[in-house]
């Protein structure tokens, strides 16, 4: 149910993107495959209408099912942000800051960007802490730091007794208000 090997964001229309994370597949099809489906039935909605369309698919597809969905994008230059969960509800996020979202397995990141307490006798004391830039992360910068991210937990779980769901090429849409693109990385 839980696979690196499936596409995991979609281009809807053409300044929404839609990623998923948890299961795979409902009722044998990939997510990816629904979420084209999906795309075919309600293209041209609103993003501030998507998130509830969405979670009522997926819902009526198998009321069991257990995704976790990150919707950005823009509607009339202004943009847009949501959470929603199957099992669960909906989330609008923030976009007024710059921001990081990750729905998929933090075991890794949270470690990196979490405050550590050393103990000092009978006493602890934080570790050395570096706060996070984003607020001036350029497109490039946040490429690199999703990246970062992908690749820091892909290659931990090499070491880890788990089993591995993080892995293969990563491609990051990039969204603006006025255009979207995919930026492949390349192997080296």
């Amino acid at each position: 149910r839980y696979v690196d090997t499936t596409y995991k964001t979609l281009l809807f229309d053409k300044t929404i993107g839609i990623s998923h994370c948890r299961n795979a597949k409902v009722n044998g099809k990939v997510v990816q495959d629904h979420l084209i489906d999906f795309q075919k039935i309600y293209k041209g909605r609103s993003i501030t209408r998507l998130p509830k369309l969405l979670q009522n698919y997926f819902k009526n597809l198998d009321p069991n099912c257990d995704i976790a969905f990150l919707i950005a994008g823009y509607e009339k230059d202004k943009p847009y942000a949501y959470r929603i969960f199957t099992k669960g509800g909906i989330e609008k996020l923030n976009t007024q800051e710059p921001a990081s979202y990750w729905e998929g397995d933090r075991n890794i990141p949270s470690r990196l960007f979490t405050n550590l307490y050393i103990k000092k006798g009978y006493d602890y004391q934080i570790h050395t802490h570096y706060d996070l830039d984003i607020n001036n992360f350029s497109i490039p910068e946040g490429i690199d730091f999703a990246t970062f991210l992908i690749k820091t937990s892909e290659e931990c779980m090499k070491y880890q007794k788990v089993n591995k769901y993080i892995g293969g090429p990563i491609d990051i849409l990039v969204i603006k208000s006025y255009e979207s693109y995919w930026y492949q990385l390349k192997k080296i």
